[in-house]
């Protein structure tokens, strides 16, 4: 706090307070929240960046709402499939 001009004290509002306080780290929840062992099917999305005018595919993450799985698989980690199988791959 500090006083102004004509003596009255000044109080910063919360929120300004909250931009200049020091930030205090607390760790909430150390235990993963996501198990990386699913048995049954999962969903995935691609992950890419913007490359020129295209987009580059980094990976893809996997989600089992189900089981309560997730993960991250690099493309690097991709090997291809036999076509015959009706995939187009898997992870190594």
């Amino acid at each position: 706090m500090s006083a102004s001009e004509d003596g009255r004290e000044f109080r910063p509002e919360a929120s300004e307070r909250r931009l200049t306080s020091d930030l205090e780290f607390r760790e909430v929840d150390p235990v993963p929240r996501y198990t990386k062992d699913v048995v049954g099917g999962v969903s995935f999305v691609p992950v890419s960046r913007a490359v020129g005018s295209g987009l580059e595919v980094l990976g893809y993450l996997w989600f089992s709402d189900a089981e309560g799985g997730a993960g991250y698989i690099p493309r690097a980690r991709m090997v291809p499939m036999d076509s015959t199988r009706g995939s187009s791959g898997r992870f190594a």
